[in-house]
């Protein structure tokens, strides 16, 4: 699933702005959308897990709207989703990782079609930050998976570890590093590592 709605200010890049180096284009993340996805992690670190659950899967905001990534999928779809992932919550509570806890999503939504690998990411990512955990890796899926191979960089095994990224990158977390590389996947075809 792509990002379709380019009004959205923290899901994409000036597409007018050039971008002279790599640093600058990481600056350019730092100004003008890490703050969003810094609150939307911060919003779901203060609430109980149920809620955590099915806000995380319905995708919604710390301004209670739904992220431009979950636009697309149908109500239906998330209720059936929701109420998966909340059946199997214990399972949940046993995950000592952001790693464990995107493989027991994975698992628990493996036959719901149309759940796919990035509505798979963002809900794991938000009941992670509620249960203290965050990914540890980047995870290479849709415009991050672009990013990543128009950066010049190996994508064969799904994700990479920071130190395998320009340096640049040392200066965002894993979760930026995802961001960044999935907003801005067409400007970094520019920037071969």
């Amino acid at each position: 699933m792509n990002c379709l709605n380019k009004n959205i200010i923290n899901c994409f890049s000036n597409s007018d702005v050039n971008f002279d180096t790599l640093d600058g284009l990481i600056e350019d993340y730092i100004i003008n959308h890490k703050t969003y996805l810094d609150k939307d992690i911060n919003y779901y670190k203060g609430i109980n897990l149920e809620k955590a659950i099915l806000y995380s899967v319905f995708g919604k905001t710390d301004k209670r709207k739904k992220h431009p990534h979950q636009y697309r999928l149908k109500n239906s779809l998330l209720d059936l989703v929701s109420k998966l992932i909340l059946e199997n919550k214990k399972q949940l509570l046993l995950c000592k990782s952001f790693d464990e806890i995107l493989t027991c999503i994975n698992k628990i939504t493996k036959s719901t079609k149309g759940f796919g690998p990035l509505a798979i990411y963002d809900t794991s990512l938000r009941i992670a930050s509620n249960l203290g955990y965050m990914p540890e890796k980047i995870y290479l899926h849709c415009g991050t998976f672009i990013g990543a191979k128009n950066l010049g960089l190996n994508i064969k095994k799904g994700y990479l570890y920071t130190d395998e990224l320009p340096r640049e990158f040392y200066k965002i977390n894993e979760v930026d590093i995802e961001a960044c590389l999935c907003i801005y996947k067409d400007k970094l075809k520019f920037f071969t590592f």
